[in-house]
């Protein structure tokens, strides 16, 4: 690696001998109010100067004075939006505050369509961030497909950062006065150290990268991936644009498991790559792959996200529930399997597989719980499998096979002391037996309704009511409107108000069979419940 000596530079110098601007590759603003009150309360509390750190740069463009931000654009983003925030405090007619703002914050042009700030965030962030730091309103000269620009994260974060920022100089400047304000942002802002590192081209930025995600710095695999992406293609512009594509599609918080998962379902060796080693691979396969690897990637992001969000899908209602109920479960570990399913798999036999992993994620983890991650291996051999032949019988034997691991006897006595771990698991519960019952008439609608405790919490008391008001015989389904209005009334006033669900099977159940309910009740109701799950969820 290739590093140009490093030097100790003020902010002001800084500020003042070159322009900055955060590589296409470079993950968005991300700092949170913690962070950035940190960082003015130890430049506010310490000794100037004082020291911040090292920024690492690529140099750019030397006629245009240009350095690329390679770390450390987190720090100078959040520096130049307390300058401006003093700027906005000091008024847009104070001398001290137009010197600050020519001096620091803008730069005259030195170039054709260059821009006039010493600083430039990613597309993202670039055009909300100089709205933030001058006093005009700066938009996207283009917007994405349907007109509309995209609201990101880090957009929030930006304000929110300088929000606060401009509160604690409020704070400051009433207790200290405007002289001494001035000479806060002189003599302290501007004077924080930095050690400055120049890199002189693109390998050494990816190696720079890669020591700092060996030395456990928090770089994630969606960083390293965009970094190594941007630094071999031809069009880094389109590269960057691709990325940030695919990243929208399965959200920004999803992206590395999305990458994890994804390596492999695409895997074909004895075991699938591990966190460790994953860039290891995704750097093999980007280079056997080239332009292509970008193109699938956004297939698989695709189907992806049909896994995080049901709802898009409009094409199959047995396909959006099956989902929807694995999504209620929390089944993530079976989403490699499922990606290779979706590409291999006709859809009905797909529907399948996800039924069958269904009610092997209830019975194992739900009911059970048993750690999910003992059946990564299994899932692992099931996609290989499903990649050579293409056919689904063998892996639906063998998640049978796997569900009746779990004895009915096992099965039965978990169920019957059952307490969903959340209202969505409970509602799939009941919803899942109901339209068992329902046979071939029509079936409930799962965004129609809701779950409701029979015995409120806050209710009528007695004694040891609060060891049974989670159990999921204290639970029937209603619709929402319904649901809002029996609130807290004890059980015969709120029993008129469940006669008028008629379609809820387990409801009329529950109205028809207990004149009371308590203690006894719930531990009947729920020993019926659990006679009826031995069918649903039978393998």
């Amino acid at each position: 690696m290739s590093i140009v000596s490093p030097q100790t530079y003020s902010l002001e110098q800084l500020l003042t001998r070159r322009r900055y601007q955060v590589p296409i590759y470079q993950r968005p603003f991300t700092w949170t109010i913690d962070q950035a009150s940190a960082l003015f309360d130890d430049i506010e509390k310490n000794e100037a100067p004082y020291f911040l750190g090292i920024l690492v740069f690529q140099k750019s463009s030397e006629e245009n004075r240009l350095c690329m931000i390679v770390d450390g654009q987190q720090r100078m983003a959040t520096l130049l939006l307390l300058i401006r925030s003093a700027i906005e405090l000091l008024g847009k007619s104070d001398e001290d505050a137009k010197q600050l703002q020519i001096t620091y914050i803008n730069q005259k042009k030195v170039g054709k369509d260059l821009p006039k700030f010493v600083l430039t965030l990613n597309d993202r962030d670039k055009f909300n961030f100089y709205s933030l730091i001058s006093d005009s309103e700066y938009v996207p000269t283009k917007y994405p497909p349907g007109g509309r620009p995209i609201r990101f994260t880090s957009s929030k974060k930006l304000k929110t950062v300088k929000d606060i920022l401009s509160d604690k100089l409020a704070k400051l400047l009433t207790k200290i006065g405007r002289d001494k304000f001035i000479d806060f942002i002189m003599d302290k802002v501007l004077e924080v150290n930095f050690v400055e590192v120049i890199l002189e081209d693109d390998n050494d930025v990816y190696l720079f990268f890669e020591t700092l995600n060996a030395r456990g710095i928090d770089l994630t695999i969606s960083d390293l991936l965009k970094n190594y992406v941007c630094s071999i293609a031809d069009n880094k512009t389109e590269a960057s644009k691709n990325v940030d594509e695919i990243t929208n599609i399965v959200g920004e918080g999803k992206m590395n498991s999305f990458l994890l998962h994804y390596s492999i379902a695409l895997s074909e060796g004895s075991s699938p790559p591990t966190k460790k080693i994953l860039m290891n691979w995704y750097s093999e396969i980007i280079g056997e792959e080239k332009d292509k690897f970008l193109l699938k990637l956004k297939d698989y992001a695709d189907i992806y996200s049909l896994f995080l969000d049901p709802n898009k899908i409009t094409y199959s209602p047995e396909l959006k529930d099956t989902l929807t109920f694995l999504k209620v479960l929390g089944a993530t570990r079976c989403y490699p399997l499922l990606l290779v399913g979706y590409m291999n798999l006709h859809p009905k036999d797909f529907i399948k597989l996800c039924e069958a992993v269904e009610v092997l994620t209830f019975r194992h983890s739900t009911i059970m719980g048993k750690d999910a991650k003992v059946l990564e291996e299994e899932y692992y051999k099931l996609l290989l499998q499903i990649k050579i032949s293409k056919d689904v019988k063998p892996a639906l034997e063998r998640l049978k096979f796997l569900a009746n691991k779990i004895t009915s006897d096992e099965f039965n006595a978990s169920f019957k002391v059952y307490e969903p771990e959340s209202n969505l698991i409970g509602k799939y519960i009941l919803y899942k037996i109901d339209n068992y019952l329902s046979k071939d008439s029509i079936r409930l609608n799962w965004n129609e309704i809701s779950l409701e405790h029979i015995l409120a919490p806050g209710g009528a008391n007695w004694e040891g009511k609060q060891e049974y008001e989670e159990k999921l015989g204290n639970k029937i389904l209603l619709k929402g409107k319904l649901n809002k209005s029996v609130g807290t009334k004890p059980y015969r006033e709120k029993k008129e108000m469940y006669k008028k669900e008629d379609r809820v099977i387990l409801t009329k159940y529950v109205v028809e069979k207990y004149q009371d309910f308590s203690r006894e009740e719930i531990i009947d109701f729920q020993q019926y419940l659990t006679k009826l799950s031995i069918e649903v969820w039978k393998p």
